[in-house]
């Protein structure tokens, strides 16, 4: 058992991790929020994607 994971992030892509996961032994606490950014912690560990950055950049260089 490694603890519980939290995963936050818009509702539509947490449908897609826990149907990609399926059943897993560990408990997984599935937070919604409005930011585009999916960050996943274990214990005192964090990944998180910089997806609103890139969108932005790619913004601005459209905008060129």
């Amino acid at each position: 058992f490694a603890g519980t994971i939290k995963i936050t992030g818009p509702e539509h892509l947490l449908s897609k991790i826990r149907e990609g996961l399926g059943p897993v032994d560990n408990q997984i606490d599935y937070d919604v929020s409005p930011d585009i950014d999916v960050k996943v912690q274990m214990d005192s560990s964090i990944l998180m994607t910089r997806l609103a950055e890139f969108f932005q950049n790619a913004r601005g260089l459209a905008d060129e």
